[in-house]
């Protein structure tokens, strides 16, 4: 069985490295057609609006690593938002 990719955000990629066992693909590298979920920063979330990503229902991880970001306009539009100021990235991967 094929799994789907992880997209990150360049920033994303960046502090959460590889994901084992997963193919990664950057952000604006991909159709989203084989993408199962998408792991962005505070200053990536124009993806949000993405009309594929939104039909295909991929889930977005917000990273925010701006503690003055507002980001009460994203509950709704995200899985889940992770304090990247405090987030232990390796525990993330596992999951």
């Amino acid at each position: 069985m094929k799994h789907l990719k992880i997209a990150f955000s360049h920033k994303a990629q960046f502090y959460f490295g590889s994901m084992e066992g997963r193919t990664n693909v950057e952000l604006s590298q991909t159709d989203f057609t084989d993408v199962g979920a998408i792991v962005i920063s505070e200053s990536d979330t124009d993806v949000l609006e993405n009309e594929l990503v939104q039909s295909f229902g991929i889930p977005v991880f917000l990273v925010v690593f701006d503690k003055s970001v507002d980001i009460s306009p994203f509950i709704g539009k995200v899985e889940r938002v992770i304090d990247g100021s405090t987030t232990n990235f390796d525990l993330y991967k596992r999951q």
